[in-house]
């Protein structure tokens, strides 16, 4: 659930301003973490996670996005 992926991962940042977000069919108050370190916060820069909720809040879908 929502409440127990934020304690875990931490608050995450909303999708709402991401175009990733957006593009992968993601909604405004799903969620996205940067995994890692890096120079760059934006998505696409640094390997990320999308987690996705349904309106029970359980979690619905994730994607992730791996940088070699």
């Amino acid at each position: 659930m929502r409440f127990q992926v934020m304690a875990t991962l931490g608050p995450g940042t909303p999708c709402r301003t991401d175009p990733k977000c957006h593009e992968l069919g993601f909604y405004a108050d799903d969620l996205y973490y940067t995994v890692g370190d890096g120079s760059e916060n934006e998505v696409g820069k640094l390997p990320i996670l999308i987690v996705g909720f349904d309106k029970e809040g359980y979690v619905g879908r994730a994607w992730n996005l791996r940088i070699h």
